[in-house]
């Protein structure tokens, strides 16, 4: 009976023991644990060579700050010089204009009233008398009407003044408002008394070759009322 006992339960033990020493591992599993190293790694290089390609394509979209900041200089650069030519033309043009005005004129009473003044306005020649007879103040050019004129002449075209409704206050002897007047403006040039007979002398002089013109004259005391 001990032997029985023995012997029936000896393979059972033996068994599970032998099935304990003989366990092994999946072939599978463990080419799986094998291959996953290389695959952690080929991930990564192919992950950090993608960021370099980033970086590279980035840089290549931004320039560097040195060629931004460089660039920039020498669009300044350029701008200041073409801003100093502008200005020197500007100044010629303004040396030739002062030379045509031929300012400023001498103040001697006498001198200043003895010849006409010849003035040419948009090409046209405009004549304008002046009197040693009468007030000084309205029977002579004053250099601002000179002046006026020119920058008219410079500021506006031919036509610009064309069929303009214009009123000219103390128009003395009529050179802004008749240089006006050659161009087709309707004006109205108006003084005192005393400087009519020469103002509408010089308008009427002036006006012979422009057809149809509306420019005239009228006695104006300009600041008092006339009923």
């Amino acid at each position: 009976r001990k032997q029985v006992s023995k012997s029936s339960t000896s393979p059972s033990s033996s068994a599970v023991g032998s099935t304990t020493s003989k366990k092994k591992e999946n072939p599978r599993k463990k080419q799986k644990k094998q291959s996953s190293p290389s695959l952690q790694s080929s991930s990564s290089v192919s992950f950090d060579h993608k960021i370099d390609e980033d970086n590279a394509e980035d840089e290549n979209n931004f320039p560097s700050t040195t060629s931004t900041s460089s660039s920039s200089s020498m669009i300044t650069m350029e701008k200041k010089k073409d801003e100093e030519e502008k200005r020197d033309e500007e100044e010629k043009e303004d040396e030739e204009w002062v030379e045509h005005m031929n300012l400023p004129r001498i103040w001697d009473y006498n001198t200043r009233f003895k010849q006409s003044l010849q003035f040419k306005f948009h090409g046209k020649q405009v004549t304008i008398n002046q009197s040693p007879v009468g007030p000084r103040v309205g029977s002579t050019v004053w250099d601002s009407a000179i002046v006026m004129c020119t920058y008219f002449e410079r500021k506006f075209s031919k036509d610009f003044f064309l069929n303009k409704s214009i009123i000219e206050v103390g128009s003395g002897v009529g050179l802004l408002g008749i240089a006006v007047a050659t161009t087709g403006a309707n004006i109205v040039l108006t003084d005192q008394a005393p400087m009519m007979e020469l103002l509408t002398q010089n308008l009427t002089q002036n006006m012979v070759d422009c057809k149809d013109h509306k420019a005239t004259t009228k006695e104006l005391f300009w600041g008092r009322i006339q009923r």
